[in-house]
């Protein structure tokens, strides 16, 4: 799934911890090439999802078209992008004329995919639940295979619609209207090395994040006390926040002779972008262990005492569950947290994408220059959110697929390659 910041990041780097450790625990004998397979499938995991689910949905969060092309959507000059770049004064003129116009076409696109393609999707999908009910009721099949054609019907409708929302491409020269067309935006500044912008800061905040949890590995320990470990979660995020902010103003400018050291906030930056570190830090692990306990409590009160395997299919349930609902409230922090920081931007560093460095004169309200939670999410334009949430859900659907692929190979390499 799309990580999106390094607070993403070090929550899976979190969970790959525990599991290598009940790996160790379990001191199960790995094949060479299933570890030969897992570490291919990770590399090309990370390169995706740094690139992709990364970098570029961090710049489409910020990115603010400067022209409609009304005739042909999808062809951007990225010349005239870095153009209007290096002009902030023009930059500021054409966005503010051209932001309603941009949003004003893309409500009126989805809602003619809503009608032709959407609800047709929909309404044949749940048509064939329908059948497939009737039909059980007459013994033609079981009830089980009935459930079972049921949620793949459900799942499919779900992806269908999902690519079909996502498919549109809205009327603007933005380069984070296709992933391809941000890539080259990036390889244009600097060749293949700018895919990786802040590599040398995510390597260190993610090599300190190891040295710590190896250090405080009993607070990691099952059965501690969760507010002792979000406790420590969030000091310990806390502390590398200035890290994390380094990191979104290496990702979202362009390449510099700036060290990671000359990045670095000062402490009073620190101190305002605490309540946004804080939110994208709590939130997210917040809703999913309310979201796990209250599910449990509800399925106990409902069934009591079940079947084992009604047991353990119900807790899978539930804990998936909890995942996603997590997974939504860290897609909301991430974005308000790189707004935030790059209302912090040096005016010295030039921005990589064309973006209101003022955020419509809300930045220069307090003594920090910085964004307020609220600010930052009144100021998002509803463009910025469909190019935003487009780039999250094409890196989450690749990345299954791959997920997918990459176990089947490995179950094939434990079963039969011995």
């Amino acid at each position: 799934m799309s990580l999106g910041s390094l607070a993403g990041w070090q929550s899976t780097l979190f969970s790959a911890l525990s599991f290598t450790n009940l790996i160790s625990y379990l001191q199960t004998d790995i094949q060479i090439n299933v570890v030969i397979s897992i570490l291919l499938s990770s590399a090309i995991f990370f390169n995706f999802e740094y690139t992709d689910g990364s970098v570029i949905a961090a710049l489409a969060v910020l990115e603010t078209p400067t022209s409609i092309n009304a005739s042909n959507p999808q062809q951007v000059d990225i010349s005239k992008v870095d153009k209007v770049e290096d002009d902030h004064v023009d930059q500021s003129d054409v966005t503010s004329r051209d932001r309603p116009e941009d949003a004003r076409q893309l409500l009126s696109s989805l809602r003619q995919t809503l009608l032709c393609d959407i609800i047709p999707c929909l309404g044949a999908g749940l048509f064939m639940c329908a059948g497939l009910y009737l039909i059980s009721l007459f013994d033609f099949i079981g009830p089980d295979l009935n459930k079972t054609h049921a949620m793949s019907t459900f799942v499919v409708s779900g992806h269908l619609t999902m690519n079909t929302i996502f498919s549109i491409t809205p009327s603007s020269n933005a380069v984070t209207n296709q992933r391809s067309l941000a890539r080259q935006h990036l390889r244009s500044q600097k060749g293949f090395r700018s895919i990786y912008p802040g590599l040398n800061v995510f390597l260190i905040y993610n090599l300190v994040t190891v040295l710590i949890t190896i250090l405080a590995r009993p607070i990691f320990a099952e059965g501690h006390n969760l507010f002792v470990t979000m406790f420590f979660r969030l000091s310990f995020g806390l502390l590398l926040t200035n890290l994390h902010t380094a990191w979104v103003h290496a990702v979202i400018s362009k390449p510099s002779e700036k060290s990671m050291w000359q990045r670095l906030p000062g402490w009073r930056e620190w101190i305002a972008i605490i309540p946004a570190a804080s939110l994208d830090i709590v939130l997210p692990h917040c809703v999913y262990h309310l979201t796990k306990r209250f599910g449990v409590s509800i399925g106990y009160q409902a069934f009591g005492e079940a079947h084992f395997s009604q047991e353990n299919l119900g807790s899978l349930a539930f804990l998936i569950m909890a995942v996603v609902f997590e997974y939504f409230a860290s897609i909301f922090t991430r974005a308000i947290y790189i707004r935030v920081a790059a209302s912090m931007l040096p005016n010295d560093d030039e921005s990589v994408v064309p973006f209101d460095h003022n955020f419509g004169g809300r930045v220069g309200n307090n003594e920090t220059h910085c964004l307020t939670i609220i600010d930052a999410f009144r100021t998002m334009a509803l463009p910025n959110w469909y190019r935003y949430l487009k780039i999250v859900w094409e890196v989450l659907y690749y990345e299954h697929i791959g997920i997918v692929f990459s176990g089947i190979a490995i179950a094939i390499q434990t079963t039969f390659w011995v």
